[in-house]
């Protein structure tokens, strides 16, 4: 069953008809409980505002999306938007999720809307045509929707057409795919712990958090109930200080593992990557196999793994993990040397406080029998 659509970005440049469009499938669509968000320009982290509202949406009319941001961040803003792989992260979001709708109209016309108008305006008259012609480039791509804002018929055959999209059987053409690029950013905005049962992940989460003041931990378990990719993603994009004990690596092991392949698509597999080497931190925690079952044999917490399988749960999250094409950092939590070298790390890159400085002794941390290294 094809999904339904979360909602309509309706782009275009001052005057255009993005607001008399609207409007007119507000009406349209009420009954259905769709609703009006305007999107225009804010202060703020630009990617995380967009992403939480296409993740977030449902039923919801966009006056704008993160393609104005582009338009109006390179003509008036030095080029201020968004890194590569983050605009190719949106710009899936968008063709998958959304119906986008690029509104334009002769440029006299828009000359005269733009004479008609009595409040103060940010572009000015003679910069109309150049934003529509930057925003036609900068949609060309996605193949929007072009509503030509002429007459009142164009306008009913453009809500007809929109309103009849956003019926299930209408929604398979939005589901091409496109590669993202990468870039990491300086300032990690969380944690990311990977590893199998006994691997240590938990303990070192605590360990980070006494470095880390202000951060806190999370644990994404598995959850049958909700789809990983958006229960995943909402998580990674909501993240504020967050240390994740697991995450969608997690997910791709235990799901090729034991729920007979059961996870992600490419496409979204690739996005959380994308986001994860954009915005977080990866380590992935491993043991000897004889300290992973002596470890799972102490822990309290019901064992749905064979301790006899644990070492080739492990071996599978570095082949995961490396296949991903993203950095990582490999820690030995039997190694009290490898522990303090991945808290000085952590620390060094989040602004944390130095592990020499903890006052611990090389005694305090890791041990290949300490049945809380679970």
């Amino acid at each position: 069953m094809t999904p339904r659509l979360k909602g309509v970005i309706v782009e275009g440049s001052d005057c255009s008809g993005k607001t008399t469009l609207v409007k007119r499938l507000k009406a349209a669509l009420s009954e259905g409980g769709w609703d009006v968000l305007d999107m225009g320009h804010k202060p703020g982290d630009q990617f995380k505002r967009y992403m939480s509202t296409y993740l977030n949406a449902d039923g919801l009319l966009l006056d704008r999306g993160h393609f104005s941001e582009i338009v109006y961040g390179d003509l008036w803003r030095e080029g201020s938007h968004f890194a590569p792989w983050e605009r190719s992260l949106l710009d899936d979001m968008a063709r998958e999720d959304f119906i986008t709708v690029l509104c334009t109209a002769p440029p006299e016309l828009l000359r005269s809307r733009y004479a008609a108008r009595e409040y103060a305006q940010v572009a000015s008259c003679s910069e109309l045509e150049i934003l529509q012609n930057k925003f036609i480039e900068t949609l060309a791509p996605q193949g929007p929707l072009r509503y030509e804002s002429t007459t009142s018929s164009s306008l009913d055959r453009a809500v007809r057409e929109i309103v009849g999209r956003l019926q299930p059987e209408g929604c398979a053409e939005h589901n091409e795919l496109k590669s993202a690029q990468r870039q990491q950013s300086d300032q990690p905005e969380f944690v990311l712990l990977e590893g199998s049962n006994g691997s240590g992940k938990s303990t070192l989460a605590k360990l980070l958090k006494v470095n880390l003041v202000g951060w806190h931990i999370k644990t994404l378990d598995y959850d049958p109930l909700r789809p990983p990719f958006y229960r995943l993603m909402s998580e990674y994009v909501g993240a504020d200080r967050a240390i994740f004990d697991r995450g969608h690596f997690s997910e791709v092991v235990y799901g090729d593992m034991f729920r007979g392949g059961k996870h992600f698509t490419p496409r979204e597999m690739r996005h959380l990557c994308n986001y994860v080497e954009g915005r977080g931190l990866v380590v992935l925690c491993e043991a000897p196999p004889e300290s992973l079952r002596s470890r799972v044999s102490n822990a309290s917490y019901p064992k749905h793994i064979h301790p006899d399988r644990l070492a080739e749960v492990s071996a599978r999250f570095r082949q995961v993990i490396e296949q991903a094409g993203i950095p990582s950092h490999i820690v030995r939590t039997d190694s009290s040397e490898s522990v303090r070298e991945i808290i000085s790390l952590v620390t060094g890159r989040l602004s944390g406080v130095r592990y020499s400085d903890m006052g611990w002794d090389s005694d305090t941390v890791g041990s290949v029998h300490d049945p809380d290294w679970a």
